[in-house]
């Protein structure tokens, strides 16, 4: 009894065992046959969204040129020679600089339909894969039994049959690890005829076009989404599930547009649009259909007509000429990654930009903007020398130059026919600083290389210039360029000749406003200073160089005729400023013309003159503070014999009052003074001239009044003149002071 009832129980054990194992190899063949399919529609999915964005961008930049009204540089039929026969599978046409291959159809044969294999085991416990019976066994070998034992012991239990592990590895079904060389997915049959092969599985890959103003056609029926937005980006296509609807297994197609945070579904009809894999043969691959649908050339040659999706037709000439420039690295590029802008360092300066041309070009010309020149180099056989040498605006023509604008250069063969290329160009952004000085307020402002300008300096000058920028209200020092002696900038002579100066700009500077104090001056003779509690830019001053008196008084030396400063106001702008400037003279000059000069006074090398009540100090804006004598020595003097004639000639810095008078020294004792009557009395300004005659009676030349002693004050700006006589004091009067002059040195 005991023997029988084991038995019993054992066999209830196996078949046990053989249920679970049969209801184990349904669910396994099912899950890894879903597993595959999910797979394959997923990697479909992504083949397909990777295929239409590319065509996308291709579609659009179509879009794009043909509404703009291109040239065709190019046209090139492909054709394809197979079994003897030749097949036109399209043309390749060039459209101003770009090129795209429009394809015609091309026959093709009906593919097999691609399959899913199907994995089931055989009757006795081996693996079919697609109906072929492998040599893997599915079910473990059942285990022997036992020996029986001593003493009715049960015998020992068999082994048990391992669960089998099932994968896909290189394309090969794998089971327990090893290869079973049976490939896991069908061959993939070639392309049917359009409309003529075998039926597919369910779902659809939409046609995509682009309707006349621009939104996403699919099937035909116009998208509410823009193909081609108002800013000119591609949007992006691509595949999601539907996040309201978790139940929804299924993929529908996205689009996104730069700028956007998320995407959109497209909607057709208000309709998702249902995203699907590989689709079985059935005879056509989607696609994104172009915006062209046939080109045809005329016959003569000399046009082509594209005719669109929707029926709308473009006759466009047919160049045969051929050009483009190269310019490579020198040049920026725009968004589409299409030479756009070639950027200038400085004026003056020469690129030279390379080019490519068919050997019947001619000649080239350009239309520039303002101030640029170019020329071109034509080679008919050496395409290495063909150059266009582009040349930013001069220096002396910054006045009238356009700093950036675009430049068309036009080629043309020998019986007239052109191609145009256009690219922009644009001159660094700089603030350009030119100085001009004419005496004749009625001489305009010209430009600094003019005849005109009789700014004039040497290389012992100091030129210096200083920056204020306003700020809360005020203007504060914010940089300053000295040059000339002392400095590592000097005055070279040719500047003299071409007074311009070049600076960087900020773009934290753009719109603020500035004042520029620029002065020119020998600093052997004249300083430059501040007022004390004025740090604005109207507190800075010129000054004279005085002499070391032996009486410790103030007596100033005289100053250069070439002496200049000016205050001159701008606003910074956003591209370069080029400022012209016209600088003012900061000195007045005297011309001393004293008559019967050896009975006055002896001999001239001991005769010194003072000038009483000049100005001490001249500010930016031309303010004159303390008035000061300048002393004339006999350098300054020439006498001529022949007419007994002497004559001085010096300057001082403006004029602070207009009690003047000159004081006669002979070998430092005084002698003589002279005055202006009161009515002849004049405030001298800087920039003036005033001419003395003294110890002389009558008309001192044609067309000046008779008056005895005459002066004359001329302002040379208007270049009039005010004048009158003068009166000569002894030395003892109380007005001449000091009686004695002092040594100085």
């Amino acid at each position: 009894m005991k023997r029988k009832t084991t038995i019993h129980i054992a066999g209830n054990l196996l078949a046990l065992l053989m249920l679970v194992t049969a209801c184990y190899r349904e669910d396994i063949s099912t899950l890894y046959s879903r597993q595959y399919q999910l797979t394959a529609e997923l990697t479909g999915i992504n083949a397909e969204i990777l295929r239409i964005n590319n065509e996308i961008v291709e579609l659009r930049n179509l879009y794009n040129i043909l509404a703009n009204k291109p040239t065709v540089t190019g046209f090139q039929y492909r054709v394809e020679e197979k079994d003897g026969k030749t097949d036109t599978l399209g043309v390749d046409i060039t459209l101003d600089d770009r090129t795209f291959f429009i394809p015609y159809g091309h026959n093709g044969k009906n593919g097999a339909d691609g399959k899913t294999p199907t994995v089931t085991i055989s009757n006795d416990g081996f693996w079919v894969i697609n109906g072929e019976k492998t040599a893997w066994k599915a079910v473990g070998t059942d285990g022997k039994d036992g020996k029986d034992g001593a003493d009715g012991k049960d015998g020992t239990n068999g082994t048990n049959g391992t669960t089998p592990t099932v994968e896909i590895v290189g394309g090969y079904w794998v089971i327990n690890g090893v290869s079973t060389g049976v490939p896991a997915t069908g061959p993939k049959g070639d392309k049917g005829d359009p409309g003529q092969g075998n039926d597919g599985a369910d779902g659809h890959t939409p046609v995509i076009t682009i309707s006349n103003d621009g939104f996403w056609v699919i099937d035909g029926t116009k998208s509410t989404s823009k193909a081609v937005p108002d800013d000119g980006k591609t949007p992006l296509i691509n595949a999601a599930k539907d996040p309201d609807n978790p139940a929804d297994e299924n993929y529908y197609w996205t689009i996104k547009y730069p700028g956007d945070e998320n995407y959109s579904f497209l909607l057709v009809n208000g309709q998702k649009v249902k995203a699907t894999g590989p689709k079985g043969d059935k005879g056509d691959t989607p696609v994104v259909e172009p915006i062209i649908e046939n080109v045809t050339k005329a016959d003569d040659g000399t046009s082509i007509t594209i005719t669109l999706h929707d029926g709308t037709s473009y006759q466009i000439p047919l160049l045969g000429i051929q050009f483009k420039l190269n310019p490579g690295k020198l040049a920026m590029k725009d968004r589409n990654g299409l030479d756009s802008l070639i950027l200038f360092a400085r004026e003056g300066l020469t690129i030279d930009v390379p080019y490519t041309c068919s050997d019947n070009v001619a000649r080239i010309e350009a239309m520039l903007p303002a101030g640029w020149s170019a020329t071109a180099d034509i080679s008919p056989t050496d395409p290495a020398k063909r150059i266009i040498h582009i040349t930013s605006p001069q220096l002396m023509d910054l006045d009238r130059a356009q700093f950036e604008g675009g430049v068309s250069f036009i080629a043309f063969d020998q019986k007239g026919a052109a191609l145009t290329q256009y690219i922009k160009l644009k001159l660094n952004k700089y603030l350009y600083m030119s100085y001009f000085y004419n005496e004749l307020n009625a001489v305009e402002l010209n430009r600094p290389t003019s005849p005109f300008n009789q700014l004039k300096w040497t290389e012992q000058h100091y030129f210096l210039i200083e920056f204020y920028k306003l700020q809360d209200r005020k203007f504060e020092l914010s940089a300053r360029f000295p040059a000339g002696t002392g400095t590592n900038e000097p005055l070279s002579s040719s500047l003299s000749d071409y007074p311009s100066f070049v600076f960087n700009k900020s773009e934290a500077d753009v719109e603020k406003q500035f004042k520029v104090n620029t002065f020119l001056f020998r600093p052997d003779s004249v300083n430059l200073s501040s007022i004390i509690g004025n740090d604005g830019p109207e507190g800075r001053v010129l000054y004279a160089n005085e002499y070391q008196a032996s009486d410790n008084g103030t007596y100033m030396k005289p100053v250069p005729y070439d002496t200049y400063m000016v205050q001159y106001s701008y606003t910074q702008n956003n591209g370069s400023n080029n400022e012209l400037i016209r600088i003012r003279r900061a000195a007045s000059k005297y011309k001393i013309h004293l008559y019967k000069a050896s009975e006055f006074l002896g001999d001239y090398k001991k005769v010194e003159i003072l000038l009483t009540n000049q100005t001490h100090l001249l500010s930016t804006v031309y303010k004159s503070y303390n008035p000061v004598s300048y002393v004339a020595q006999s350098n300054a003097m020439t006498y001529n014999p022949a007419t007994d004639q002497l004559e001085c000639e010096f300057c001082t810095l403006g004029g602070a009052n207009t009690a003047i008078g000159l004081n006669f020294y002979y070998d430092k004792v005084g002698k003589k003074r002279w005055e202006p009557q009161t009515l002849a009395a004049v405030l001298v300004r800087p920039d003036w001239e005033v001419n003395a005659y003294v110890n002389h009676s009558g008309i001192p030349f044609p067309g000046a009044g008779t008056y005895d002693h005459y002066v004359g004050f001329t302002n040379n700006g208007d270049n009039t003149t005010r004048y009158g006589g003068g009166r000569i004091f002894e030395a003892t009067t109380n007005s001449f002071y000091p009686k004695t002059l002092p040594d100085l040195n």
